[in-house]
């Protein structure tokens, strides 16, 4: 062994070209490796810290025990943690009785039957099946036993279909795993194919098998020496920047580095990587012949050395073609791994990209109308009108603020309109209402007087707008707002609907300006409430307490938006959720109409707290007028980066002087400030109106909410990852290719002295580069687009819109390009420095 040791340091000595391009293949591996597993560990171990912030860090919450019960259950073999819970919201009915937070030593999908044992271990009373908690597997908890179910979905053992994030991360591991193998198993397979030849040399002068193998196991043991810590290095000092990154210019303290634990695993990775990757070459060059080895006799079948025949080429094309040809079938297994990688770096970044898209809501319905951007906001939780009036004229003549708008937003519930009032076939159309698309044409029964009335029933807001705004609108528009009229209304009509399965959007109501628009409405405000649906002998009918008719002055209808911006009012995108404009339309009068509109006897009951003695009960108990404030200001800093750009930092110092401004003035009007507060998506209303308001801006909230996130945790995880896997797979490939291309050079000194030029021998190793490029492209393309339909699967629910990345098709098409491109670049130093004599004598250049 001592000789193979020699000759090991001796050729490698020798080979140093070749020594390094496997050690920078083992970096490679490991530097990416290294990254991958710790950012995502990071990733989740930032998720699952918010969520045991907000909702404790216990795995479930058993009810109702004895203190005997209590001590029993502490001292369970099961538990790592037992403990009395402070944040129990149980409505269960028990005196003196503890409610414990439990969390189990190993967390996995027996949590639910762990669960049910630590319960009948301690004597609990079981529930009826009424009365037990349905679990994910359809089966029931007969025990009185609440979970943390965001915890447990995180783990992917909750109520959400999927792997959870822990799947997920996993997963990306064993496949960054896999892909760091096969990347180190094509460097040494490379280097095993190099000196086949000194192999044999070595058999002929009686090296026993198991000493041709040490030769590859020895070089390996060095290399991996030098590559393993050198490669996690490096990941730790890209793992150091990204947190360092993340920490002064997003606020994220996230720690990814890696901790001593984690090191000592990269590194028996490396060593397995290592060993299995070199396993395979070795194996298989130590079983070959001493003549096979020395000869490099590739075996060629019949029909292929027909078609690579030299001699019957009819030009330097063919000649060059069938010489291409001929190196990409006895080097298939090869480039079969890089085709194979190729594929899945195509369907990672179209299918990856896509899902990735789809979880970060990209295919929400969107309304694609030209409309002014979101910037600084108020809501204010207030009935009272002076205080409104008061915060929006203190606010408006601010000299930091360029534009203010104020819009009060009621839902009334659905309005029922007579179908000479709807554009085009009433029956035969559907129309977006949130959940998908239901019928236009309905039935309403009025169970005062047992009435049924049909009609096109619409989704409607009323929306009041300050009155300065709202004639710049009539304007913008083309209409006449000078009217006497008592509710005066531009009505934005511009709807999504389906007939067939054909969807458009288009106007939806025929009422010509100056026409009056006749209205039947619930009174109090639940006519589109799907728990009022009744199937009946005259067909689905919709129950209401009364109907009331009402009228209104229709100024104009358009497809045109006010200059007010879209605000979701969902806290977690504020620009987001806007499957709701979509299906409804937007009711504007002048703010001083608006008012005496919510007050006028016939309307004021379609909000506020609901009588409990009607005969319909499907309203909610509460509906509150939206108030929200918008404001502009344009005295900032130009965003002087893409960092900046994207964090908003230049204009979060200027935004917070303007919002502690708005504050100030709320402040001196009686309003408090709170935390924000969601509007509910279904009814539109917000949850508690007790003189409070919140404000904030767009910058602000990126820097301090969005940033913060589990949507952008998630978002990193996702885009971030495809973007390391893809650069680290397309790396190793140009790596691999170049450095096989250097080990050709006797053959392409020999080719050259037959007399092909430089340029031919160029075309030629790029055409065979070009080749496998091609067909990775050709399968990977339409296998990745077979994919997507799994994806839209997963998003074929209420009306999203899933669209197919074809930003992504055309990077794929890129990459593939430039995995051909940049190894011809190496080749073209290699046959420009290329010494015919020096490279015939040698094996390598």
């Amino acid at each position: 062994m001592k000789a193979i040791s020699i000759l090991v340091q001796r050729y490698l000595l020798l080979n140093k070209k070749r020594t390094v391009a496997v050690i920078a293949g083992i970096i490679l591996a490991l530097t990416v490796s290294t990254i991958v597993m710790s950012f995502s560990n990071a990733i989740f171990n930032e998720l699952e810290e918010k969520i045991t912030e907000r909702n404790g860090s216990q795995h479930a919450t058993i009810h109702g025990l004895s203190e005997e019960q209590y001590l029993v259950l502490e001292k369970s073999a099961k538990t790592a943690a037992v403990s009395i819970s402070r944040k129990c919201s149980h409505e269960g009915n028990y005196d003196n009785r503890i409610c414990a937070d439990v969390k189990f030593r190993k967390l996995s999908r027996t949590v639910y039957k762990d669960t049910a044992f630590l319960c009948e271990a301690v004597g609990m009373q079981k529930l009826s099946d009424e009365m037990s908690l349905v679990l994910p597997d359809e089966s029931l908890m007969p025990y009185d036993v609440t979970f943390n179910e965001e915890l447990l979905d995180l783990h992917g053992l909750g109520y959400s279909d999927g792997i959870g994030i822990k799947g997920a991360v996993l997963g990306l591991e064993v496949l960054v795993v896999i892909l760091a193998s096969l990347i180190m198993y094509n460097s040494f397979a490379l280097s095993a194919f190099e000196k086949a030849g000194y192999l044999g040399t070595l058999g002929a002068v009686g090296a026993t098998r198991l000493q041709k193998a040490g030769v590859i196991y020895g070089e390996a043991v060095f290399e991996g020496m030098i590559g393993i810590p050198l490669g996690i290095l490096c990941g730790c000092a890209v793992c150091r920047c990204l947190q360092q990154v993340l920490e002064s210019e997003y606020s994220l303290s996230m720690k990814i580095m890696p901790s001593n634990t984690n090191l000592v695993l990269l590194a028996i990775l490396g060593i397995v990587l290592v060993g299995i990757s070199c396993s395979l070459p070795a194996i298989r060059a130590s079983g070959m012949t001493d003549i096979e080895l020395s000869r490099d006799k590739v075996k060629i079948s019949d029909k292929m050395k027909t078609m690579t025949d030299l001699i019957r080429a009819s030009n330097r094309g063919q000649v060059i073609r069938r010489l291409s040809m001929k190196t990409i079938y006895t080097s298939r297994h090869k480039y079969i791994v890089y085709v194979v990688l190729l594929v899945s770096v195509i369907c990672l970044l179209v299918d990856g990209v896509a899902y990735t898209r789809g979880a970060r809501g990209d295919y929400y319905p969107k309304d694609d109308r030209d409309r002014l951007g979101l910037d600084i906001w108020a809501e204010l939780y207030t009935d009272s009108e002076s205080d409104i009036d008061e915060v929006f004229r203190h606010v408006s003549v601010n000299k930091a603020i360029t534009e203010c708008r104020l819009e009060r937003i009621l839902e009334p519930g659905g309005i029922l309109l007579s179908d000479d009032q709807i554009k085009g076939d009433a029956d035969n159309v559907k129309i977006n209402d949130f959940m998908g698309f239901s019928e236009l044409k309905r039935k309403i029964r009025s169970a005062d007087d047992g009435r049924i009335y049909e009609g096109a029933l619409l989704h409607p807001q009323f929306i009041g707008i300050d009155d300065e705004t709202f004639s710049r609108y009539a304007k913008e528009c083309g209409f006449n707002a000078d009217t006497n009229a008592e509710y005066p209304v531009i009505i934005d009509d511009y709807v999504s609907l389906k007939s067939g399965n054909n969807e458009e959007r288009r106007e939806i109501i025929d009422v010509q300006e100056g026409q009056e628009l006749d209205i039947l409405y619930s009174r109090y405000g639940d006519m589109d409430s799907a728990e009022s649906v009744m199937d009946t002998a005259e067909g689905r009918i919709i129950n209401v307490d009364q109907i009331m008719a009402g009228s209104l002055y229709c100024i104009g209808c358009t497809d045109k938006c006010p200059d007010i911006p879209y605000f979701s009012e969902i806290h977690e995108n504020i620009e987001g959720y806007q499957e709701r404009n979509l299906g409804n339309i937007r009711i504007y009068m002048p703010l001083s109409n608006f008012e005496m509109f919510i007050k006028d006897p016939a309307y004021k009951d379609m909000y506020g707290t609901h009588p409990d003695n009607t005969v319909a009960f499907n309203y909610v108990e509460y509906k509150s007028i939206r108030t929200i404030l918008f404001c502009s200001a344009e005295d900032r800093q130009k965003a002087f980066s893409l960092k900046d750009n994207i964090s908003g930092i230049t204009d979060a110092d200027t935004d917070r002087s303007i919002v502690g401004e708005i504050d100030r003035v709320a402040a001196s009007a009686g309003l408090h400030k709170v935390q924000s507060r969601d509007s509910d998506r279904n009814t539109g209303t917000f949850p508690l109106m007790d003189n409070g308001f919140y404000s904030c801006s767009k910058t602000i909230w990126q820097r301090d909410v969005y940033f913060t996130s589990d949507e952008v945790l998630k978002i990193i995880l996702g885009f971030g990852v495809i973007l390391i896997i893809a650069v680290f797979v397309l790396m190793s490939i140009i790596n691999n290719i170049s450095t096989s291309v250097r080990l050709r050079g006797r053959e392409l000194a020999v080719l050259q002295s037959s007399g092909m030029t430089a340029g031919q021998i160029r075309t030629m190793l790029t055409s065979e580069n070009a080749a496998f490029g091609i067909i990775a492209w050709l399968i990977g393309i339409p296998f990745s687009l077979l994919l997507l339909i799994a994806v839209k699967s997963d998003f074929e629910w209420y009306s999203l819109d899933f669209k197919i990345p074809c930003d992504m098709l055309a990077v794929a098409t890129i990459m593939v390009a430039l995995v051909a491109l940049i190894p011809a670049i190496h080749v073209n130093s290699l046959v420009n420095k290329l010494n015919i004599i020096e490279s015939i004598r040698n094996r390598n250049v």
